[in-house]
């Protein structure tokens, strides 16, 4: 046995408080906000907020996504101590705290590159987009540092990178799942309360895309997982894995098109992108950088997802022996 109980007391308290906080965070923004946040339909359960659609999307997706992998964690906690002697329960319980943390940088990272305006022009043009970028790229270094180094330590007799697979594969797969769930939700509750309202379809027809094609991407890393799990170290399970990233990125550029195709500066409620701005600068600022951003980010991560899975396939070419001549 190699973890005692401490460890796996404190496990058990720190997911019981996690899955508090982001079960609010996922709750409140993800079921109560954003399926009522364009034209307030259907009489919405509390207050709604100032906020754009995606922002209250993004927060909700990640609230449940830590969420539900807390409490994963905390399943694995309480068999942990249960067993007793229970080492890969133990495990299974880190990889749920690592997984969390590639959440976390995703949203991050995606906030710095892509969502820049969701955070800095939706609320006032005086707030300084390169000083938000920053404080997002250091966000993603402080948690990358504060996922990673555990990660090593915990895994560094693994030199397949099975153990890093298998995490990066949950948090694929809960976060894939989770914009999945509170976009289809949204749909729903439009379909069933706009009541005819202009830009229903509109509106019901983007969350029904936006929750389709992150389930796909959830879906895909899921069965790599699952391939994984059968045939370890599979070429297969680890292309699957990237595949599911190249279907993220296919959902970025998705919204670029959308933002495209719905362009009018007079419809402002049906983007998700920003909650309208009064004045042309800040529309049309907060429009083409959505827009340009969607595709080349998008694009960049479907070509990378690409690249990976290409390179994963490549024989790898064996050492020649060097001669003692």
């Amino acid at each position: 046995m190699k973890y005692s109980s401490t460890p796996r007391l404190i496990n058990t308290i720190v997911f019981t408080l996690l899955a508090t906080g982001f079960g609010f965070l996922g709750i409140y923004f993800g079921f109560l906000v954003t399926p009522f946040l364009w034209d307030k339909i259907a009489n919405p359960p509390v207050k709604v907020p100032y906020l754009s659609v995606a922002l209250a999307l993004m927060l909700g997706s990640v609230g449940i996504a830590g969420f539900v992998l807390s409490l994963l964690g905390l399943f694995h906690s309480i068999k942990s101590l249960a067993k007793g002697k229970d080492d890969v329960s133990v495990l299974k319980a880190f990889n749920c705290y690592f997984a969390i943390g590639y959440v976390l940088v995703a949203a991050l990272l995606l906030n710095a590159v892509w969502l820049i305006r969701l955070t800095t022009t939706n609320f006032n043009d005086s707030i300084s987009v390169v000083f938000v970028i920053i404080v997002y790229l250091i966000g993603v270094i402080a948690v990358m540092i504060a996922t990673n180094i555990p990660l090593v330590k915990v895994y560094a007799d693994d030199e397949s990178g099975k153990s890093i697979g298998d995490v990066l594969s949950l948090a694929s797969i809960a976060g894939g799942a989770s914009v999945a769930l509170v976009s289809l939700v949204s749909c729903l509750v439009t379909v069933a309360g706009g009541n005819g309202a202009p830009g229903q379809s509109v509106i019901a027809t983007k969350f029904a895309v936006f929750g389709a094609i992150p389930l796909v991407g959830a879906l895909v890393a899921f069965f790599g997982s699952f391939l994984g799990r059968k045939n370890p170290g599979s070429k297969a399970s680890v292309s699957m894995l990237y595949g599911s990233l190249g279907v993220y990125g296919i959902g970025i550029m998705v919204c670029g098109l959308f933002s495209v195709l719905q362009n009018d500066s007079k419809k402002d409620k049906y983007s998700f992108m920003f909650q309208g701005k009064s004045t042309n600068y800040g529309y049309w600022a907060n429009w083409l950088d959505s827009t340009v951003l969607s595709f080349v980010v998008g694009g960049l991560i479907f070509l990378g997802a690409i690249a990976l899975i290409v390179i994963t396939f490549v024989p790898k070419k064996e050492k020649k022996a060097k001669s003692a001549y």
